[in-house]
């Protein structure tokens, strides 16, 4: 039989697991947002170079 306190560890355990993978899982958003942010910035960019090419 396990006593509290295994049970408590085991329970914290858990709990901190939960927490670094929801912690790993925003990084990986905020990177994959950072990066399509940075693409329609770099695609607005060009849009707007080409237009003024043709306007030239």
């Amino acid at each position: 039989m396990q006593s509290y306190s295994e049970k408590f560890q085991k329970e914290i355990i858990k709990h901190l697991r939960l927490v670094i993978i929801t912690i790993l899982t925003l990084a990986l958003l905020l990177v994959a947002w950072l990066e399509v942010s940075s693409f329609q910035d770099e695609n607005t960019l060009l849009k707007a170079q080409s237009k003024n090419n043709v306007e030239i």
